[in-house]
């Protein structure tokens, strides 16, 4: 994604305020004032707990952690530094060192701790001095905040791209102008230069911009880094922050045209004709501040400082003395009434230091309040632009400026100017930013001509200000003098000179010429000294004249080649003197030499030149051979560049008496793992297979045919991303390339091209495989794809190697446009965790085509095992596996789910520890002896196991009562378990009995086909149901609507989301947040249609339920739908099944639906019979739709499609219930596929909104059950131990209701942490015992209360009888059949029935318990008949006869009661027969029922 932003640092002009005088004392104060007052859109400030603010975070730089997760930011401090007193240094160089002084070391210790908090986080961040602010490359969300709150930091910011502005009109001009150019002419230099003879000699311009051809015939001469003698020197005259002109970039180049043109305004002239510089005796320096079309404030930045103190071109050596007088900015924004002075710290530190800074006004008139930033800065000095009829230019911005100041403060010549453009050519040009370079040229003069003028910068504009020629326009406000169209007028720089405190000059000239031969010595380099410091460079004839101050001057000349020679004149006042200067040739010698590779292997295509550029520099051979033929004897830096694969080496070179031999061994660059490369010839190999990838900052997933080393890891796909990289390890797109390493994603990655590319209908990326087994090439190709930045189009590629190593290869690099060869590009290789890497190059333009780079590493071996569990002898995935020397760990790789792992080692003897929380550790030790060697380390680890008794825990009982039972946990382990107990759920069932048993029916003439059950169930029964699903609801984490399905039916998880849809029998997959990636799948494998999935993780396939045809498993490839495999097996395929599951420690399956509701336990591929049935278990409800396995707690959830489509949470070898969690959705029949991510939150889709959720599971996730206590909740075993758990509930407090909980027992055992058991608690309405005839309350064993008994009364319950009679026996008659005899001792008889009012409306069980209180009565003595509201229950019933005398005989029935209705037990007596009796009676309400 590529992003052109104006600065949002702002606030609005206000043109009513004072103009603020422009005295040194003054402007610092200003600095301080404005920057202070700016603010950004940005969040809330909040405060510290000490209560000071932290700093905000501009809202712009949210947006993108939202968009992205990282962002560039800048870090800007608060406090500036106080330049007041260097300002007021008089020497030159002193003055500089002590701005430079100042501001490094205020910016040092106000920086510091926010430096520290970088350093400490390892970002990658790069901290500036001039203007006191840190830039941090990739920062997280969470690095920004804490950021805000060091202090001194006042706020985060988002880099920004300025622009150049575009002129406004190009046209091409004559190659000779045989004339003084108009702009020239109208501001009067060419007066200057007959009238002073100044040139601008001394004096050197600079120019931020796009850089400058330095070889064009008008830019040569003047350029500081010509040496004169065919060789130049860039240090400290060209700066390329972003190295689009090379890495390092070493010259100057012009990738726009802009900055050449502006540099020929200010200096240019080729000696032929074309004087249209207006300083031509002026020397000139570059910064490329602008990439291209438009300049980045980091560049921007970097390029101000560099002015400050320009550096070598490696960055280092900073001079203060060698920084120009002028400095020319043609850039800005177009920000309109918006104020932006984020500049001014610069322009600020420039003018301190005695640089003149001016800037272009912009090209956004004839509007008012239309002037650019920086040039609106009450700082600056802005400069707007005229035609050669002395009108204002229709595009000039018109101001004010900033506190109302008139804006623009000058006007020059900036339509149809001709100037130099690369290629050698010249063109003219319309802006603002064609006149500020005249205005710069003038103030070269200025200073030249007038050296006590040199670092007066107020003194300077008000020379330039007071001797302009007014013009009278007050449309934008002003005066006639001084108005917001013009400024103070046109530029007269004649008039200024005329003015300007200059005093008696005279003119020093001479000739230079070689001692032998008396030939004049073309460039020698004269350097005079005395009241001023010139230099100058000796013409073709070998002459030289300087216009000087008058005075006594010492002359030295020099030319390479030659000795110096040295000579002294007076210069008088209107007079020439003349001093001629004869040098001495020294003889020349060849010097030859090989460049080679650490393996004494010689290097083609490297350079080899000289320090300083005295000679033209060569290029190596095939062989690595290079020749200089004529070589001076001297002493000399000799240096053989690099690249990306070997190192730079310079050496000290004498040469005298004889040739001289020059070898060079550059050293390999390598990473800690020992990567290296080697730039090849063409070696490109094209794809020949379309990848399905399209589009911007999008990727896919590529399987890869062989498994790929890389970082000792070993990886069988790869993410691949149109912006020119692929990841091993995670998907990534980010179009932003950064330096490498990295910890910011991508990592684990490979970096031919890393750009903001796109892959649009002109492109494409292809993949090819070519070659033998074990020999194989596997080729990922990026064709014809396109820079977003540069529209250039590229093709490249990299190529694995099966035998090891991996290649880029180009193709297609267009060798005119920079950012094609790498000027904005990342290259290289990059470990998983970001803290390793080979980076080829950075934002270089190093890049050629028909190149290639190989990657390879030292000879190397594989270390290869399986982990598996000392219990159960399963694999363990997830394991790590350490590999060390001598202490240090040089790798880590992570088991997969079938225990395995390969990792990738130099050869050598290794140390390899194997571990996994709650295992023990596993150590041995490895050799690897030769390369491509495997060693297999297999491993055992040992762990603790929990295992609890009963599995479950049930309990019926009444309101307010208390209840406990043990549970015993055992340690059947190796190691200690350690355990405690948590909670989970406590709710009370919302579904009833007959609704459970309604969704528990198998409806055989359901459609085996169908893709829900509505037709299972008639209306009514939809209609009652409607209220059945459960209380418990599932937080909803995430949803979005599946809109590139028909229907959202099955899931199934890996990084990304894949949907199956049973419409168009094809499977899409989607990111996390819903984003389509673009990849659809036709299952053209189904029968009928294509259900739920699940991700085998062993294989690394996706596999899905077919519904019809076989009715098996088909497991694919996500790469490209490919079936790798497929199961059958008898019973669970003998019809259609929908929902799916995988479990990866056995490789096994879980499978079923709703033709059957019964789940299956199947074999996977690796058992010797796939498929065939290892368990099965009948569902808590028929309309099973999606299945997903949760490792860590070895539980199933199962999502039903059924008028509640509740989830539920189930023990897979059971399918006893352990939990219920309703469906995010109240519409029916809605519930399909399900699965878990990595986290354990559950992925469900609703296949009636076409709705993807993911549900917070609560697994193991512990809440507090108020009505559940364990008197011991933690503890230890050792192995072989157990204990007995008491646990306890309370239902005080509790409506009646059935309610559910889980019983966690966390421990620390290996595989299966989590121990569940479900408890259910059946709450009672109504709970009565009664003990007939019994004369005190019996409470049973079962702590239920059998109360005395009682005669009815109305509203209560008791016997009803006028005869009735009772009957008893002692305390110690042994009743048989029973542990409770007291409630058989006693006896009522002879009674009508026993009634029981206000029964809540309900399911009873109603226990009778008879009994004989005689030894040995009679049978058929007593006889009688039972009925339960008018049921009959017991007929012609004869208790002797049924079990004997003394014997209790107990009967249990079911009874409805609705509401407002009494139960009535009555007895029938039979005549001729002894009267009914009853011992005891026990009515229970029964809500699970």
């Amino acid at each position: 994604m590529s992003r052109t932003i104006g600065t949002m640092r702002s606030r609005r002009r206000t043109p009513d305020r004072t103009r603020l005088p422009g005295a040194p004392g003054l402007v610092f104060t200003l600095v301080a004032a404005l920057t202070a007052a700016t603010a950004a859109p940005s969040i809330a400030q909040q405060t510290t707990e000490t209560g000071d603010e932290t700093a905000s975070i501009d809202a712009e730089v949210l947006e993108v952690f939202e968009e992205k997760g990282s962002a560039d930011v800048w870090i800007v401090l608060e406090d500036r530094a106080d330049l007041s007193a260097a300002a007021e240094v008089s020497d030159w160089a002193d003055r500089g060192e002590a701005v430079v002084d100042t501001l490094q070391e205020h910016a040092e210790q106000s920086q510091a701790e926010a430096v520290a908090l970088l350093t400490e986080s390892a970002a990658e961040f790069t901290p500036y001095w001039i203007s006191n602010r840190i830039l941090v490359r990739s920062a997280s969300e969470s690095l920004a905040n804490s950021i805000t709150q060091v202090p001194g930091v006042e706020r985060v910011a988002l880099p920004s791209v300025l622009e150049i502005p575009e002129p406004l009109e190009k046209t091409e001009a004559d190659a000779v102008v045989d004339a003084i150019e108009w702009g020239i002419g109208s501001i009067n230099a060419d007066d200057v230069w007959a009238d002073h003879g100044v040139t601008g000699e001394g004096i050197v311009v600079g120019s931020i911009d796009t850089g400058a051809e330095f070889d064009h015939p008008a830019l040569i001469d003047a350029y500081r880094g010509n040496l004169g003698n065919g060789g130049f020197d860039h240090d400290h005259n060209w700066f390329d922050p972003s190295n689009a002109c090379g890495s390092p970039s070493v010259a100057p180049c012009d990738n726009n045209g802009h900055g050449s043109h502006v540099t020929g305004t200010m200096t240019g002239d080729d000696g032929a004709g074309n004087q249209i510089g207006v300083a031509p005796g002026a020397q000139w320096i570059s910064a490329k501040g602008c990439e291209s079309t438009g300049c980045s404030d980091s560049s921007l930045l970097a390029s101000g400082q560099w002015i400050l103190a320009p550096t070598d071109t490696d960055g280092q050596n900073p001079r203060a003395d060698l920084r120009p007088h002028v400095v020319n900015n043609s850039w800005g924004s177009s920000n309109g009434s918006i104020i932006d002075p984020w500049y001014d710290e610069i322009v600020g530190a420039w003018t301190a230091s005695g640089i003149f800074g001016l800037f272009s006004n912009g090209n956004s008139g004839p509007g008012c309040n239309t002037t650019g930033s920086p040039a609106d800065s009450a700082l600056s000095y802005g400069v707007g632009a005229y035609d050669v009829n002395n009108d204002i230019a229709y595009f000039s911005s018109r101001g004010p400026g900033a506190d109302g100041d008139i804006r623009p403060s000058i006007s020059a010549p900036g339509v149809n100017v001709r100037s130099s453009v690369p290629g050698g050519g010249y063109s003219s040009y319309n802006g603002t930013s064609m006149a500020a370079p005249h205005v710069a040229g003038a103030v070269a003069l200025l200073w030249s001509a007038a050296p006590s003028l040199v670092g007066d910068i107020d003194g300077t504009r008000a020379l330039l200000d007071t001797t302009a020629i007014d013009v009278d326009d007050t449309t934008c406000g002003g005066t006639a003098e001084d108005n917001n169209v013009w400024g103070e007028g046109r530029l007269d720089i004649a008039a200024a000179v005329d003015a300007a405190p200059r005093g008696d000059t005279g003119i020093l000239a001479g000739t230079v010429t070689d001692t032998a031969t008396g030939e004049p010595v073309s460039g020698a380099q004269i350097a005079v000294s005395g009241p001023q410091e010139r230099a100058a460079t000796a013409d073709e004839d070998g002459t030289f004249s300087l216009t000087l101050a008058v005075g006594d001057y010492a002359v030295t000349g020099s030319a390479f080649g030659y000795g110096s020679a040295d000579g002294s004149a007076a210069v008088l006042a209107g007079e020439t003197a003349t001093v001629d200067l004869a040098l001495t040739a020294v003889p020349t010698r060849t010097v030859f030499g090989q460049v080679a590779d650490s393996a004494g292997t010689g290097l083609s295509g490297i350079d080899v030149a000289f320090d300083g550029g005295v000679l033209a520099p060569v290029t190596t051979d095939a062989n690595g051979g290079f020749t200089f033929d004529a070589v001076p004897e001297g002493t000399y830096e000799l240096s053989a560049g690099g690249s990306g694969c070997v190192g730079d080496q310079s050496r000290e070179l004498v040469v005298a008496g004889g040739n001289t031999v020059a070898n060079f061994s550059l050293p390999d660059i390598t990473d800690t793992h020992g990567n290296f490369c080697r730039t090849e010839g063409d070696a490109f190999v094209a794809g020949d297979t379309p990848v399905s990838l399209t589009g911007d900052d999008a990727q896919t997933t590529v399987a890869l045919p062989f498994p790929v080393g890389f970082y000792g890891q070993q990886y069988d796909q790869a993410y691949v991303s149109t912006n020119g990289f692929l990841s091993f390890t995670a998907p990534a797109t980010s179009y932003l390339n950064g330096a490498l390493p990295s910890s910011a994603a991508p990592n684990g990655a490979v970096y031919p091209f890393w750009d903001d590319l796109t892959v649009d209908s002109s492109s494409g990326v292809f993949t090819g495989l070519s070659g033998d087994e074990g020999e194989r090439e596997f080729v990922i190709e990026w064709r014809n794809v396109r820079i977003l930045a540069s529209q250039a189009r590229i093709t490249f590629s990299v190529a694995f190697q099966e035998a090891g190593g991996l290649t880029f290869n180009y193709a297609e690099l267009p060798s005119g446009v920079p950012a094609a060869l790498g000027s904005s590009a990342t290259v290289g290789i990059e470990n998983a965790s970001g803290t390793d890497a080979l980076q080829y190059s950075f934002n270089s333009a190093v890049l050629a085509e028909g190149t290639s780079i190989r990657f390879d590493e030292p000879d190397a071996g594989f270390l290869t095992g399986t982990v598996v569990d000392a219990n159960d002898g399963l694999p363990v995935g997830g394991a790590s596996v350490a590999v060390s020397q001598r202490g240090s760990v040089l790798n880590t790789v992570t088991t997969a789910d079938d225990g395995t792992f390969v990792a990738q080692q130099l050869l050598g003897y290794y140390t390899v520890s194997v571990g996994k929380e709650d295992y023990s550790e596993f150590t041995t030790t490895a050799y690897l002896g030769e390369n491509r060697e495997t060693v297999t380390v297999d491993a055992e680890l040992t762990t603790a196991r929990g295992e609890a008794s009963p599995g479950d825990v049930s309990w019926i009982v009444p309101q307010d009562a208390t209840r406990s039972t043990s549970v015993t946990l055992s340690n059947t382990g190796d190691h200690d378990l350690s355990w405690a107990i948590s909670e989970r759920g406590g709710d009370r069932v919302n579904q009833t009995p007959a609704q459970a048993e309604l969704l528990a029916e198998v409806r055989s003439e359901a459609d085996r086909s169908a893709v829900d059950t509505r037709a299972n169930y008639t209306e009514e029964e939809i209609a009652d149901l409607a209220g059945a699903a459960p209380l418990a609801e599932g937080e909803v984490l995430a949803s979005w609507d599946v809109d590139e399905v028909d229907t959202a039916w099955g899931v199934g998880v890996n990084e990304s989301v894949w949907i199956s849809d049973p419409v168009s029998i094809t499977n899409t997959e989607f990111a996390t947040d819903g984003s389509a990636t673009g990849r659809t799948f036709d299952a053209d494998w189904a029968g009928t249609w294509n259900a739920d999935l699940a991700y085998d993780s062993r294989n690394g396939l996706l596999c899905q339920v077919n519904v019809g045809g076989d009715n098996g498993i088909h497991c694919w490839d996500e790469a490209d739908g490919s079936v790798g495999y497929s199961i059958t097996g008898s019973p669970w395929s003998d019809t259609s099944q929908r929902g799916l599951a995988y479990r990866a420690d056995d490789d096994s399956f879980y499978i079923g639906g709703w033709n059957e509701g019964v789940i299956y336990h199947v074999a996977g591929s690796s058992h010797s019979e796939p498929g065939s049935l290892l368990a099965s278990c009948t569902a808590p409800e028929t309309g099973v739709a999606g299945l997903a396995y949760h490792p860590v707690a070895g539980t199933l959830w199962v999502t039903t499609n059924s008028p509640t489509d509740t989830i539920y949470q189930i023990d897979p070898a059971t399918c006893a219930v352990i939990s219920t969690v309703a469906f995010p959705e109240t519409v029916q029949f809605a519930g399909a596929g399900a699965e878990l991510d990595a986290d354990g939150a559950l992925w469900v889709t609703s296949q009636v909104s076409n709705t993807a959720y993911l549900i917070d599971s609560g697994v193991p996730v512990s809440t507090d059950v108020p009505w559940l206590k364990q008197k011991v909740t933690t503890g230890s075993l050792e192995p072989g131990d157990s204990i007995d758990v008491e646990v306890e509930i309370d239902t005080s407090g509790l409506e009646s209701g059935v309610y559910q909980a889980t019983l966690l027992f966390d421990t620390n055992a290996g595989r299966q942490p989590v121990v569940q058991v479900p408890v259910e608690v059946v709450v009672s309405g109504y709970w009565q015992g009664v003990s007939a005839g019994g004369v005190e309350e019996h409470v049973a064993a079962d702590e239920i209360a059998f109360a005395p008994d009682q005669a009815y009364t109305e509203g209560s319950w008791g016997w009803i009888g006028e005869d009735s009679v009772t009957d008893a026996v002692g305390d110690n008659v042994e009743i048989v059949n029973t542990r409770e005899d007291a409630l058989y001792r006693s006896q009522r008889s002879d009674l009508e029935a026993y009634r029981f009012d206000d029964l809540p409306a309900g399911t009873y069980e109603v226990t009778l318990g008879f009994a004989e209180l005689k030894r040995s009565p009679k049978v058929d003595w007593r006889k009688f008949d039972v009925t339960l509201n008018d049921q009959v229950a017991l007929l012609g019933y004869d208790i002797a006869q049924t079990v004997g005398g003394r014997a209790a005989d107990q009967r249990v029935y079911t009874v409805t009661i609705d509401e407002g209705e009494s139960l009535d037990i009555e007895f029938l007596n039979r005549r001729s027969y002894q009267p009914a009796a009853i011992n005891n009676v026990e009515v229970v309400h029964r809500p699970d029922w």
